[in-house]
């Protein structure tokens, strides 16, 4: 039995146990897209980085001797004009035969040596353990908005709640008119902006700037950059992503990065966002640390029913006080501060 860094030999077998262990339980063919996109893809990514660690059985036949796995991916930031590497956690997850090693997965990602680590993906058996080794939680004050689309999302938001099937058919029977209604006087609030395709976004002088953007209009990712315009003026850069969530069936938009916190603005565009998507949406959402106006936007304020976490520790950390991650882009390692 051993704790070895994972290298890309190893993939083929990682995603045949991670198909079986890791939740939600997803085809060998979609880990080995996340591997591309995690790694093979990811110009942060240097040959000297470590993609990860496996707990490894030497006495199991070969191809079958991955027991355990945490991922490792490597993202670079510009804060207050320095570069700072982060090396972001996903996807712990152990063979329950072999769970006394697992907490060798995290010492071995602990060594490494980064600016900052991150971990933005915590599940309820991760999490306490994340804050017991000195991780600060730097999402406490995310909100979140929706636009909801249908019933089927509002059920989804109700289960969090409630446990009744029926109560739940009888409340979102209830509320969808109140929403759809809602939406449409919304709409009488609206501006007259535009949308179109770019290939950059710059950042305020105030946040913390993601470098090489470029990489996440790569093909799996379903993300889209834009610039709002209104009356050919410049108004704001926008980064969507067109999430199909195999846990809850939802299809939905999601808002990644944005300085227009002004959502009468967004619900302006949400048509053209649908469209440039090109594929049904469940709702759209956007997250931000920001206490903004919702009323008759056509947005509601559902963050009691998210809880948000992202964890960081390192020696740079102090760059990161008065700092809120308002936007994660999950196991990519992609979040936005400010």
């Amino acid at each position: 039995m051993s704790i070895r860094e994972l290298n890309r030999n190893d993939y083929n077998e990682l995603a045949k146990f991670l198909s079986i262990f890791a939740a939600p339980n997803l085809p060998v063919e979609t880990y080995q897209k996340k591997f591309k996109i995690w790694w093979d893809l990811n110009t942060h990514c240097e040959d000297s980085d470590l993609l990860g660690w496996v707990i490894v059985d030497e006495n199991e036949k070969p191809g079958n001797q991955i027991k355990g796995f945490m991922g490792n991916i490597p993202r670079k930031y510009k804060i207050e004009g320095k570069i700072i590497k982060t090396a972001n956690a996903t996807s712990w997850f152990v063979n329950p035969e072999y769970r006394k090693q697992a907490i060798f997965l995290m010492f071995a990602y602990l060594k490494q040596k980064s600016d900052l680590l991150v971990n933005s993906t915590s599940g309820d058996m991760s999490e306490p353990i994340f804050k017991q080794v000195g991780f600060t939680n730097f999402a406490i004050t995310h909100k979140s908005f929706l636009l909801i689309s249908n019933r089927k999302s509002l059920k989804h938001f109700l289960r969090k709640k409630l446990s009744n099937n029926y109560l739940i058919e009888l409340i979102s029977l209830l509320l969808y008119p109140i929403c759809f209604f809602y939406n449409l006087f919304s709409s009488f609030f609206s501006e007259s902006l535009e949308l179109k395709e770019c290939d950059k976004i710059v950042f305020k002088n105030n946040e913390i700037e993601f470098l090489d953007i470029l990489w996440l209009k790569s093909d799996g990712f379903n993300i889209k950059l834009h610039e709002i315009t209104k009356h050919d003026t410049h108004v704001d850069y926008i980064v969507s992503q067109y999430v199909q969530n195999p846990v809850n069936e939802l299809n939905y938009i999601q808002i990644l990065y944005s300085n227009l916190y002004n959502l009468r603005y967004l619900n302006s565009i949400k048509s053209e966002l649908i469209s440039a998507h090109q594929k049904e949406s469940d709702f759209i959402m956007i997250s931000n640390c920001k206490n903004v106006g919702w009323i008759l936007t056509g947005f509601i304020d559902i963050s009691r029913y998210i809880h948000t976490t992202c964890f960081a520790m390192g020696d740079q950390i102090k760059l990161l006080n008065n700092k809120h991650c308002s936007s994660i882009f999950g196991e990519k390692g992609f979040m936005i501060w400010n």
